[in-house]
C-alpha cells in the first residue's frame, strides 16, 4: 500500500480515540473521497443489509445492528437470513440512539423485532435467498466452538468451557482466540442461568462470563453445585488466564506444578465460616485453585479456593506481594504461619 506523500495516492491521518484529536478530519476526508469515487447509491434496489454485531437487550430483547448497503430497510419490514425469516422490523434505531423509520444505503441502524440473532457478517434481504452451502470442515467446526468434549482422545488434557458473553462480537472474538486444549461445551448470548450451572456440574466444565450480570441465585447455586463460574470485563484479562490454565494443563502429565504460594498471616471469622488472610509470596493465587496447606513439611490439608477478597473487592486473581483473604471450598483446619500453595496436576 503506498499512503500520499510518498508515491501513493492511500491517505493518511494521525487519530486519537482518547483526545478526539483528527477525528473532524478524518470524516472531511471520507466524505470526500466518497464524493470522488461516485460510489453507487441504490436505494429502490432489493435490500442488502450486513449484520456487524447482535446483542441481548433486557429493554428491547434480540437487537441486531446493521449496515445497509443496497436498498432501504423500512419499519414493519420482513427480513431474512439466506432462506430463514429473522425479524419482522418492530423499531429502527440509528448511531444516536434516535428513532428512524428507515435507512439508506450506508446507514447504520439497530433493528428491533429478531425473532432470532443473525450471524455477524452475514447478508439480510427482503425476500428468502437460497445459497448452496458448502461442507464446513472438521477444523473450522472445532474453531467455531462445536461441542466435541465426548469424541476427544484425551479428555482429561482439555478445559471445558462453557461461554457466556454480552455480544456476538465477544463471543466470536474469545472463541478465535482461546489456545489448543479448549472445549467449548456450549456458548450463547445472554447471562448465566441456573441451567447454565447444572450443565457445567454434569460436564465437568468451568462458566466463563464477559460482561455478563450474575444473579445472586445463580452465584449460590453454583457454589452449592462447587462450579466454578468467573465473570469478566476485560477481554485480555480473561484470555489471559484461560490461555494460562491451558498452558498448565498441557504441561503437566502425572505431576503437580506449582502457581504460585502464601503464608497465611490471619484469620477472620465470616458468617460462620474461617477466612484465611493471606501474604502472597510467589507467583499467584486465583479463584478455582486447588491448593495444598502445609505445615512445615507436612501437608496439612487439600482445597480449593472458592473465592478471593482484595481489599473490599472480590477478585479472580492475586499476584506476589499481595495481601488477601481466602475462603476455602468445605472445612480446611488451617493454623497461622502455615504455607498455601495453588497447583494444577494431570
Amino acid at each position: 500500500m503506498q499512503v500520499e506523500g510518498f508515491g501513493g495516492e492511500v491517505q493518511i491521518v494521525l487519530v486519537s480515540a482518547k483526545t478526539g484529536k483528527g477525528v473532524s478530519e478524518l470524516l472531511e476526508k471520507i466524505i470526500a473521497l466518497s464524493q470522488t469515487l461516485t460510489l453507487p447509491h441504490n436505494p429502490d434496489n432489493p435490500l442488502e443489509a450486513v449484520v456487524i454485531e447482535t446483542h441481548l437487550d433486557k429493554g428491547k430483547g434480540m437487537v441486531a445492528s446493521v449496515l445497509v448497503k443496497v436498498g432501504t430497510l423500512k419499519q414493519g419490514m420482513q427480513i431474512f437470513e439466506g432462506n430463514q425469516e429473522v425479524a419482522k422490523v418492530r423499531a429502527l434505531f440509528d448511531e444516536q440512539g434516535m428513532v428512524v423509520k428507515e435507512a439508506p444505503p450506508g446507514k447504520p441502524v439497530e433493528v428491533l423485532g429478531c425473532t432470532r440473532l443473525p450471524i455477524i457478517g452475514s447478508v439480510l434481504r427482503d425476500q428468502p435467498f437460497q445459497k448452496t452451502v458448502k461442507e464446513v470442515p472438521v477444523e473450522m467446526k472445532k474453531q467455531a466452538g462445536a461441542m466435541d468434549f465426548l469424541t476427544l482422545e484425551s479428555p482429561e488434557q482439555s478445559l471445558k468451557i462453557i461461554l457466556k458473553a454480552d455480544t456476538a462480537g465477544s463471543l466470536e472474538a474469545i472463541i478465535a482466540s482461546l489456545g489448543k486444549g479448549a472445549v467449548i461445551v456450549g456458548s450463547s448470548i445472554g447471562d448465566v442461568s441456573e441451567a447454565d450451572v447444572l450443565l457445567a456440574k454434569s460436564t465437568g466444565s468451568f462458566i466463563i462470563g464477559f460482561n455478563t450480570k450474575l444473579k445472586a441465585s445463580v452465584v449460590k447455586l453454583a457454589e452449592t453445585e462447587g462450579v466454578i463460574l468467573r465473570n469478566y470485563t476485560i477481554i485480555y484479562k480473561l484470555l489471559e488466564e484461560l490461555n494460562e490454565a491451558l498452558s498448565g494443563m498441557q504441561e503437566v502429565l502425572t505431576k503437580e506444578r506449582e502457581l504460585g504460594k502464601g503464608t497465611i498471616i490471619a484469620e477472620f471469622p465470616y458468617d460462620g465460616k474461617r477466612i484465611a488472610g493471606v501474604k502472597v509470596t510467589g507467583g499467584r493465587l486465583a479463584k478455582g485453585d486447588q491448593v495444598k496447606v502445609m505445615r512445615g513439611e507436612a501437608e496439612a490439608a487439600r482445597s480449593r479456593i472458592k473465592s478471593l477478597q482484595h481489599g473490599k473487592e472480590e477478585a479472580t486473581k492475586v499476584e506476589t506481594g499481595t495481601e488477601c483473604g481466602i475462603l476455602f471450598d468445605g472445612k480446611v483446619d488451617f493454623e497461622l504461619q502455615d504455607a498455601i500453595i495453588a497447583f494444577v496436576r494431570s
